[in-house]
């Protein structure tokens, strides 16, 4: 019985973060409606916003916010960028293609502000900065990165969506057990969101879909920037900036 209630408990501690996310937009949600202003994107804007707001205080609570050098952000940023485009290219199909063009469907700047800086960020104190936390006090680092970016996956609902996102997850994940913190994770998010909202809206993908060469050598370029990148980040105390 001690065992169940512990399962329960552990399950509550890791999804509660989620739950508080889909009340505040779903009630944000319903408020716009009901005042007639219908505008999906803001509401997902301003619940991220909130939310944000909200689970930012209790992971300060928990674990507080730490500090990182300039260094390991950009090369954090970098390793996202680098593997969101080898998993976007790997990835890439027509149905993918527009299931993207409805996901970046609102006004660009509306985009930016939502999709690209306030999603991610109410994303990583969800799945890595608490979620991912709680998973570390019972399990070693490869199962509990493996159940968060599974959960990450699950989360986005679409097939190829929630593949790209479980592989990034797990790199975020990674990112987040290097650091011990939630900046650097969340950092690399904003910055694979935005490569994927500019590439969205510069119509990349169906560029590179129209030659299998270009695919192939987009996928060797990013593999390429990938490992340099990472190659990198093993030696980022030893960098002078």
């Amino acid at each position: 019985m001690d065992g169940w209630k512990k399962a329960v408990r552990m399950s509550f501690e890791i999804l509660y973060p989620y739950v508080i996310y889909v009340c505040v937009t779903a009630g944000i949600s319903a408020w716009m409606s009901e005042a007639g202003l219908g505008a999906s994107g803001y509401a997902l804007l301003l619940s991220a916003v909130l939310t944000s707001i909200w689970l930012f205080g209790i992971y300060n609570r928990k674990y507080e916010v730490r500090r990182i050098p300039l260094k390991k952000v950009a090369l954090a940023m970098a390793l996202a960028c680098s593997a969101c485009l080898v998993f976007n290219l790997l990835l890439l199909s027509e149905s993918g293609v527009k299931s993207s063009r409805e996901i970046y469907e609102n006004g660009f700047g509306l985009q930016i502000l939502a999709a690209g800086i306030f999603c991610p960020i109410v994303e990583e104190l969800i799945f890595r900065g608490l979620g991912y936390r709680k998973l570390r006090e019972i399990l070693h680092f490869f199962p509990a990165a493996f159940v968060s970016s599974v959960l990450f996956g699950l989360y986005h609902g679409h097939l190829a969506q929630g593949i790209y996102a479980g592989g990034m997850g797990f790199l975020f994940a990674w990112l987040a057990e290097s650091e011990n913190g939630i900046l650097s994770p969340m950092a690399a998010h904003i910055a694979a969101n935005l490569l994927s909202l500019a590439l969205t809206k510069a119509g990349a993908a169906e560029w590179l879909m129209e030659s299998g060469l270009r695919r192939a050598g987009g996928i060797g370029a990013a593999g390429v920037l990938f490992l340099l990148c990472f190659c990198l980040k093993g030696r980022e105390d030893q960098l002078s900036w």
